[in-house]
């Protein structure tokens, strides 16, 4: 846009000088120069509004991303809140750690069976993941 303004002040002094030295200013050549000084202040002011859009156009991006990023941390707020409110079903002053003794102890008698504490330990383990994946999915379920 600058460039345009640039070249109405030249076209402006020109017009000046020719009207000073006696000229009608009605000139072929001032006409065209207008003409073209016309164009290139349009051609620049298009320039300059497709520049204005694009930038409001990215502030509109970075504000929907802050947003959605806020948004998010909410969700993760209140999901971390659900969380955090459930209880342990599993207190240790009702379900005692057991001891490297009994741990041992244990091991012997599935031993005794040619079993091993994986199975039961993957089947113990897969249960409390679909528990808590369910519990979760139902509390943070959006309701219509």
């Amino acid at each position: 846009m600058y460039k345009a303004l640039e070249k109405a002040k030249n076209l402006s002094l020109q017009y000046i000088e020719i009207y000073q030295d006696g000229g009608d200013g009605t000139s072929a050549e001032l006409h065209e120069n207008i003409l073209r000084l016309l164009d290139d202040v349009e051609e620049e002011q298009k320039k300059a509004i497709q520049e204005l859009q694009e930038s409001i156009g990215q502030q509109d991006v970075k504000m929907k991303r802050k947003w959605q990023l806020f948004y998010r941390a909410e969700e993760w707020q209140k999901i971390k809140v659900i969380i955090e409110s459930w209880e342990n079903p599993y207190p240790k002053d009702i379900f005692i750690e057991p001891t490297k003794k009994q741990y041992a102890k244990f091991h012997k008698i599935l031993q005794k069976d040619n079993l091993t504490l994986d199975k039961f330990s993957g089947a113990i383990g897969r249960g409390i993941y679909y528990a808590i994946k369910e519990k979760i999915l139902k509390a943070i379920e959006v309701k219509e």
